[in-house]
């Protein structure tokens, strides 16, 4: 797993939910593509189970995400492995898809 945190970024974040580990970066340099607008969103969370296992991983971040949809007053993409665009949430609109 590569470093997170002062070793590699000063502003970001590490923790544990179960078996996956979630990482928050306040910062990327990820390019638009494949229909993904990721420059319109600054912080990116990544969920990583432990065993690499990518079922732990979606599960937690799907619950990740509609939890913070649920609260409201973000703007989402669920994207998987940077290459799937699993869901949005427009916070304007209030619309999940």
């Amino acid at each position: 797993m590569p470093a997170v945190g002062a070793a590699r970024d000063p502003e970001a974040f590490r923790g544990r939910a179960g078996p996956c580990v979630l990482e928050v970066e306040l910062g990327h340099d990820f390019a638009d593509d494949l229909g993904v607008a990721r420059s319109a969103y600054s912080t990116v969370p990544t969920v990583r189970d432990k065993c690499g296992e990518r079922r732990p991983e979606q599960a937690a971040a799907q619950q990740l995400f509609e939890g913070l949809a649920h609260i409201g007053g973000y703007d989402l993409l669920l994207v998987f492995y940077l290459q799937a665009l699993l869901g949005s949430c427009d916070n304007a609109a209030g619309v999940i898809r």
